[in-house]
């Protein structure tokens, strides 16, 4: 008995925070690579109705709340992620190669699956779960357009500037989860009419310490290289394999 509670004097316990707890309930069971830092956690729309609050970009230079990024989905094994770096950093970049060379053989299909996929990169605070603090979210190019074009008071002019931390708006959007074969879906796009603070300065803190800039991920295009044609050379011996059954299904028959 004594040594039992002398094991219990020497241990310490210490509880996770609620922070920890979170990071561990989002864990994936992929490790594929992707372009965002996975040291922010992610906003991710739920079906139904979002109501959400952008904060500003931070960089000195913004004229934006959001950052232009461009991205290759779907490439290697693991269908992985990656931003192109030739729309990115005005480099080279194999898979837009590819896609010209796609394009010039005339396999449509083929290039349509390459192409770069274009999403606006922002901070927001989820007006339903503010207790989960600022996430990331990079939402759809079409989504941003949308929310541009209710930011502009086409009667009385100007423009409403939503992301301010003092006198902003809240956005509100409904979601439809994707399906087989279907994408998810964004309707009923909408600003509050009122404006209203940001909420809590720390969240504003956050944002200024982690410029939108340093959030993204840039892989070495000999290292996308090698991802992406390994998933090639794993399709081209399932298109032998397939070659060879049909040939020995033609000699039974």
């Amino acid at each position: 008995m004594r040594k039992k509670n002398e094991r219990k004097k020497k241990f310490k316990y210490n509880p996770r925070t609620e922070d920890q707890v979170k990071k561990r309930s989002q864990q994936a069971s992929t490790n594929r690579d992707t372009y965002l830092n996975r040291e922010y956690s992610l906003f991710k729309p739920q079906p139904n109705n979002n109501c959400i609050r952008i904060l500003p970009a931070t960089s000195e230079d913004a004229q934006h709340y959001g950052i232009d990024i461009f991205i290759h989905n779907n490439i290697g094994a693991d269908n992985s992620a990656y931003l192109c770096r030739k729309a990115m950093l005005d480099e080279h970049c194999t898979i837009c190669e590819e896609k010209k060379e796609a394009e010039s053989e005339g396999d449509v299909d083929y290039a349509k699956e390459l192409r770069v996929t274009k999403r606006v990169l922002v901070w927001l605070i989820n007006r339903d779960e503010e207790k989960e603090g600022v996430r990331l979210w990079a939402m759809p190019w079409t989504i941003d357009r949308d929310i541009s074009k209710l930011s502009i008071d086409k009667r009385g002019g100007g423009v409403l500037n939503i992301d301010n931390p003092d006198e902003g708006y809240d956005v509100e959007f409904e979601y439809e989860a994707p399906t087989q074969g279907s994408p998810g879906k964004y309707s009923a796009i909408s600003i509050a009419r009122n404006k209203s603070e940001l909420g809590k300065e720390d969240w504003l803190d956050f944002a200024i310490e982690n410029p939108l800039e340093d959030c993204l991920v840039y892989f070495e295009d000999d290292y996308i290289k090698s991802v992406h044609h390994c998933k090639e050379d794993e399709k081209e011996q399932e298109d032998e394999k397939e070659q060879e059954d049909e040939k020995k299904d033609e000699k039974e028959i």
